[in-house]
């Protein structure tokens, strides 16, 4: 049996180790994270738009070394989801969170961009055994790029059917 410092030890280790990923692994990691993020919300979008009959679902995604973000939307419905690095070495929250937001905007517009902010939810990377690289909302499940793509367009459909109801 292992003894308590030994566990303590390996611990440690473990945490470390996290840290180290975090660091300059993490860095390209996320680059790599964020593509396939947002590749499959591109593919996910395309592939709504081919099957729903009303408004279709579009999806932009710039991506560069300092636009790190992607927006999906259906009629005046829209999910932004932009990655915020405060440190160029450092993937850790709170220095680096990945934000996405429910907008709404109003239509007859009373002014320019009267977009209501329906709901903001923060999600940290990170490495976890045996995951590998996932996000993580606060005290949620840990979830891969994929699936976090499938849940966005999800939340994004049942957003926009609910607000066309109204």
């Amino acid at each position: 049996a292992m003894s308590e410092a030994q566990r303590i030890a390996r611990r440690e280790e473990t945490e470390a180790n996290r840290l180290v990923e975090l660091t300059l692994p993490g860095v390209s990691a996320v680059r790599s994270e964020l593509r396939t993020l947002f590749d499959a919300l591109k593919a996910k979008a395309e592939e709504a738009s081919q099957i729903l009959k009303g408004p279709g679902v579009t999806c932009s995604a710039p991506f560069d070394q300092h636009l790190s973000y992607a927006t999906i939307g259906r009629g005046n419905t829209v999910i932004l989801v932009q990655w915020l690095q405060d440190y160029v070495n450092d993937v850790q929250e709170p220095h680096a969170i990945l934000l996405v937001r429910e907008q709404y905007r109003h239509v007859p517009l009373p002014h320019p961009g009267a977009w209501e902010t329906l709901r903001d939810r923060r999600y940290a990377f990170d490495f976890l055994h045996p995951f590998g690289w996932v996000w993580q909302e606060d005290g949620g499940p840990p979830i891969k790029s994929v699936d976090l793509a499938d849940a966005l367009m999800t939340r994004l459909l049942r957003l926009s059917e609910e607000r066309e109801r109204e």
